[in-house]
């Protein structure tokens, strides 16, 4: 029972099954068609049981995840307004008759 590491892409080999995908490294790992299956559900229980055990989603995680995202929002909309004042001068300019030269 040896497992095989299949590129994505790649084709996979005759016999073999696909129990997970290493997200990764970017390649499938197979291993002979009845025994993929077991290994699948092995690898599923024990996942469930970790989240289970671990809650990695508690609060402090979603505060995190919170602050990123309001952050990630203020930049993105300061960007957004800076980009359009920049905008607005060279417009601005170009009616005047200046000749504005694109940055």
């Amino acid at each position: 029972m040896s497992a095989i590491r299949v590129a994505d892409g790649e084709m996979i080999p005759t016999g073999y099954g696909i129990a997970w995908h290493d997200a990764m490294r970017l390649e499938r790992v197979c291993y002979p068609i009845p025994i993929n299956l077991f290994i699948y559900w092995i690898r599923e229980v024990h996942f469930r049981i970790m989240l289970t055990l671990k809650k990695p989603y508690g609060l402090r995680d979603r505060w995190m995840r919170d602050i990123f995202c309001k952050a990630h929002d203020l930049g993105y909309r300061q960007g957004y307004k800076d980009a359009l004042e920049r905008v607005e001068i060279l417009m601005i300019k170009y009616l005047k008759g200046t000749g504005a030269k694109e940055p």
